[in-house]
């Protein structure tokens, strides 16, 4: 009996995922729908923002890789707070150029 009644479930599981029904969802593959925003998509599928955020994020990330770590701060606040993923942090536009500085030189 008891079979019998875990062989109906598996047979009604899978006829329950192989619906051919279609989705009343549609979607556009270029834009992600957030809301009233919609966001370019990302080469990996997600959205992330507006094109002046990712090229901001691109040209900062462009900068600190070239050794420009001035030109990278520009868009910091004196009172910046950088956070890595371990809790440490580092405290103010001064700290956190000092700490760049000296990572290039490594």
């Amino acid at each position: 009996m008891q079979t019998r009644l875990i062989s109906l479930l598996i047979t009604l599981f899978l006829f329950a995922c192989n619906s051919n029904e279609k989705s009343n969802h549609t979607h556009d593959e270029k834009t992600a729908h957030t809301g009233e925003h919609n966001m370019p998509m990302t080469d990996k599928g997600y959205g992330f923002g507006d094109d002046k955020y990712i090229d901001i994020a691109k040209n900062g990330m462009n900068e600190l890789a070239s050794g420009n770590v001035e030109a990278w701060l520009a868009g910091f606040s004196d009172d910046a707070l950088f956070r890595w993923n371990g809790g440490d942090s580092l405290a103010g536009k001064p700290a956190i150029a000092d700490y760049w500085k000296k990572e290039e030189l490594k």
